[in-house]
Parts: C-alpha cells; structure tokens; sequence
C-alpha cells in the first residue's frame, strides 16, 4: 500500500541510505550519490528508468563532495512533507535533509547518531567521535593531492556543521568536534624565520 504524499515511503528510503552512508563513513568510506523520484524498472538482469538516469547525472555532476544530492523534484516533494507539521522546522524531514551552500539538499546522514531518552535529546558520541577520526585520518591520507582533499574539508566543514546542532543534547562532548587549524589551508611564505 502506498501513500498519496509519499512522506512514508520517502523516510522508509531515506533511512535506508542513512545507515548505509553512516555505516560506510564510520568503516572509512565516504560515498556520494544522487537521490531522485521518478520511474524506474529492475529486476535480477536489468535497471533502467528516469529515475536512474537522472540518479546517476546527480551523482556524478553534483554531488561532487561525498554527500548524497537530492533532485530538485525530490527535494521540493521533502519540502512539501514538511507543511504536514504545526512547527515545519521541528519536522523530521528538516534534520534529516541538510541543504548546502550550492542550495542543493543533501542527506543529513549523522543524524542518525541522534535518539531520544526519558524525553531528551541524546547523541551516540562513540560513534561521533569514530566519524570523526575516520574523516581526519582519510584527510591526511590525501593532504598532497589537493583535488581529493577538499572532499576530505567538506567533510570535516560538515562534521562539524553536525557538531554544532546537536552541542546541547546529553552525551555531546567537544572533543567531538575537529579543530578548525586541522582542515585549515594557508598559504605560507617561501622562506620563514
């Protein structure tokens, strides 16, 4: 059974690629993506469709940096499940889809290191600080080659956009955070004191 709006359905996908995304990032993997709606065929031979064509355009044009784009019709349709609430910015919807400085949604996939516990808000700061120490270890794996890294600064840009959203729920320490002067770039001069 389906439902008119697809809000079900959406969150049902989008906590599927959440874990997936959370999972690879805390194992060291760092994937990007394109999430879309539209038609799409598949069986155990083939897939074809819109839905993977336009997927894949995502994928490999927008979501340069390692996170999972929204299509713009998908992200409009998250948009709209939005308006079901009284409070639209205490929705679901709004902390599970983050949107970047390009205006491009992307999937907020730590949020899912967020729970609730005797009605207040907790983080998995186990798991936060392995996210952490994943993203600074692959970050210097690449310092030299500087198209690589700047995916490897959004990421900590972004862990630490995370960071700061959630710095008031209990379990949230600040050694969780990656300190600004890791990922920070400077030019120096030729020669120092």
């Amino acid at each position: 059974m389906h439902s008119d709006d697809g809000e079900s359905e959406f969150a049902f996908c989008l906590w599927a690629v959440q874990d997936y995304q959370l999972e690879m990032a805390l194992n060291g993997f760092f994937v990007r993506g394109g999430f879309t709606i539209g038609s799409l065929f598949m069986d155990e031979i083939t897939a074809y469709g819109k839905a993977l064509i336009d997927a894949y355009s995502i994928e490999s044009n927008i979501a340069v940096e390692p996170r999972i784009v929204l299509s713009e019709e998908a992200l409009s349709l998250v948009k709209s499940h939005t308006e079901f609430y009284s409070e639209p910015h205490l929705s679901p919807q709004n902390s599970q889809i983050s949107v970047d400085t390009d205006g491009k949604g992307f999937v907020n996939y730590l949020q899912r290191l967020e729970y609730c516990n005797d009605d207040s808000l907790c983080i998995d700061i186990d798991k936060l600080i392995t996210h952490k120490e994943s993203v600074m270890k692959a970050a210097l794996s690449n310092v030299s080659n500087t198209k690589v890294w700047q995916k490897y600064y959004w990421l900590c840009n972004y862990h630490n956009y995370f960071c700061s959203h959630v710095s008031n729920y209990n379990g949230f320490r600040s050694e969780a955070r990656i300190d600004e002067s890791f990922f920070r770039r400077e030019p120096s001069k030729l020669v120092n004191e």
